[in-house]
């Protein structure tokens, strides 16, 4: 019995042997290989190989990566078993490092090195016990994305398994309440520069996506892959200028029009925008108005005219079905008048039953900040003053889990608590901010999204972020 040209061939995590036996007596029953990571095969694993005309081959998978292996071939010959000579292999080595140690739900990592396999059907990624979606490949780079259910303030792990082995990366990654998104790009404004954008941005969470309108399209942003694009469903152009617009998402339906040249509402359906029936403003058109939805009801006005004069009427805007849920008619009707001061580029946020606005800037002033702030009751259509608001320029409000947030120019965020009626600024800030104006902003279940906005020169600004309050 002997045996020849016997060869261990790694590749990635698994490795392939091979080698000859010559015989000169009797049928071998099987062979195979011994194998195991301690030298000299005290107690090795063993495998049975394939045999074809005295060669005999074998396929080891799912091994670490990195390390030694030992092995020697066996045959089973006449009720006793042979062996040839020790040999040993390595496994070549994953050498992979995290681009980052913080990161928040959402936001892509890389791990970056040589990876030692060049398929992406065997690779999975692991923060903590909690798969994350792999957005990109290569054998020199992975990009993943951090999972929405991780804990903040936690450290985790990072596992990457290939082939079925598993590598535990050296470093950890702690899980912060800021996510850093992909960039919107200059055509998120409007035009091929970036440039001041339009100040009359439309947004919303329609279906489960976000939705924003440059003042030339509709983009849409898709969270499971962190990437925005444009739709091609731009305002058509009998619906005006549409700056200082009324935009609604009601009943998972988008609506936005009026402005300050335009009049009646549109309805984004599956193919463009549909004018509403029923929907032509009644109201006296500006571009500093306020909007916001409360249950099914839009809510729209207030502001200043051209001659930065009050403009004190409220309306409200709600949609039905005139024969089929498909056949949506609008219709305005007029609220109680906003008793405070004269609002420009104010705000508006919707907690429980009551509308709250004030803020922006003094319109016969524009270097002081408007402290006023109000509530509106929906049930009983009722104003009430209510604490003002810190003396800051601001740009933008949203609702999130029954507080008020307001942003101001500075990237400084004030809360407002309506079960105490206090505002509290907040220790945490709009990352990369000294000065942004108009950013848009949005509020998922879950987080609040900010994108884009402008600096103080008009130029746009196209990083964007997810924000999840503690």
């Amino acid at each position: 019995m002997t045996f020849s040209a016997i060869s261990a061939q790694p590749s990635s995590n698994s490795v392939a042997l091979e080698m000859v036996y010559a015989i000169n007596r009797g049928t071998v029953e099987y062979a195979g290989f011994l194998y195991g990571d301690v030298q000299g095969l005290a107690t090795p694993a063993r495998v049975l190989g394939k045999q074809s005309n005295g060669m005999v081959t074998a396929n080891l998978t799912g091994l670490p990566f990195g390390k030694t292996y030992y092995f020697k071939p066996f045959v089973f010959l006449e009720g006793q078993e042979y062996t040839g000579n020790e040999m040993s292999f390595q496994l070549p080595k994953v050498d992979a490092n995290l681009n980052t140690t913080e990161a928040g739900p959402g936001q892509k990592v890389s791990l970056e090195g040589n990876l030692q396999t060049t398929s992406q059907s065997n690779v999975l990624v692991f923060v903590g016990d909690v798969a994350a979606t792999i957005t990109s490949f290569s054998q020199s780079k992975l990009e993943f994305m951090i999972p929405d259910n991780v804990k903040i303030g936690t450290s985790y792990s990072v596992v990457l398994k290939i082939g079925g082995a598993d590598i535990n990366i050296s470093q950890k990654i702690l899980i912060t309440n800021w996510a850093t998104l992909s960039a919107v790009g200059s055509d998120f404004f409007g035009n091929s520069t970036g440039g001041t954008p339009n100040r009359a941005a439309l947004y919303s969470s329609l279906n489960g996506s976000i939705w924003y309108y440059n003042g030339t399209d509709v983009f849409s942003y898709n969270r499971g892959f962190d990437n925005w694009s444009p739709t091609k469903f731009g305002i058509p152009a009998q619906a005006g200028t549409i700056a200082g617009p009324a935009n609604f998402n009601l009943f998972d339906h988008m609506f936005v029009g009026v402005g300050n040249t335009g009049s009646g509402m549109y309805e984004l359906i599956g193919s463009g925008w549909k004018l509403l029936p029923g929907s032509p403003f009644p109201g006296k058109r500006n571009g500093t108005q306020i909007f916001t939805v409360a249950g099914n009801t839009g809510y729209y006005g207030l502001g200043v005219d051209e001659s930065n004069n009050k403009v004190a009427h409220l309306w409200s805007f709600t949609v039905g079905w005139t024969i089929t849920p498909t056949n949506l008619e609008g219709d305005w009707s007029i609220e109680l008048d906003y008793p405070g001061p004269a609002i420009s580029k104010g705000v508006a946020f919707v907690i429980d039953d009551h509308l709250y606005v004030g803020g922006g800037i003094d319109p016969s002033n524009p270097n002081a900040a408007n402290p006023a702030f109000y509530s509106y009751s929906l049930g009983a259509s009722s104003w009430f003053l209510k604490s003002d608001f810190p003396n800051e320029p601001n740009s933008k409000a949203v609702s999130f889990k029954k507080k008020g947030y307001v942003f101001t120019t500075k990237g400084k965020i004030w809360i407002y608590d309506p079960s105490l009626n206090t505002w509290t600024l907040s220790s945490e800030v709009i990352p990369n901010t000294t000065m942004r104006l108009d950013p848009q902003i949005w509020v998922t279940t879950d987080y609040i999204l900010i994108a884009g906005g402008t600096l103080a020169d008009g130029t746009g600004v196209t990083d964007s972020y997810r924000w999840y309050p503690q």
